[in-house]
């Protein structure tokens, strides 16, 4: 089973690159061993490859650059927020959900304006990961719902 979430920025503020220095720096922070690659030589994308062994997930999360002009007339997150964009793709979650969530947690201290949206339609901000996280009652968070 794989399922994916997204982290969904202001157009304005993606950056592939310093989205990658916070993210490593987090998974530092965290203790969390991974891996980092470009996507294609072409572009500034990402690709990081992640493990928690405190709780043996794996898992991986894709950062991008700034959609280029011709594809951001999509604007299927406007529901949520107008020009919210794509700037990280997690996948492969499965059994990686506290770990997730501890990154998330981190995050968001950032970046308080983002959102993480899920394949399930569940979407999350700053104030309901910090609920969820402080609670210890995780139920609330769509993996273990």
């Amino acid at each position: 089973m794989s399922v994916s979430g997204i982290l969904l920025k202001k157009i304005a503020f993606i950056n592939s690159e310093r989205t990658l220095k916070e993210i490593t720096n987090i998974m530092d922070s965290l203790g969390f061993s991974y891996t980092v690659d470009p996507i294609t030589s072409e572009s500034q994308d990402f690709q990081l490859g992640v493990n928690d062994s405190k709780c043996n997930s794996n898992f991986c999360m894709y950062i991008f650059e700034k959609p280029e002009p011709k594809y951001m007339d999509d604007d299927g997150f406007s529901w949520i927020s107008p020009n919210l964009y794509v700037a990280i793709l997690v996948e492969d979650l499965f059994d990686s959900e506290d770990s997730i969530l501890k990154i998330l947690h981190e995050y968001f201290q950032i970046h308080p304006d983002e959102y993480f949206y899920t394949e399930e339609d569940w979407f999350y901000n700053k104030k309901d990961i910090e609920k969820i996280y402080k609670s210890g009652k995780w139920y609330h968070w769509c993996y273990k719902n």
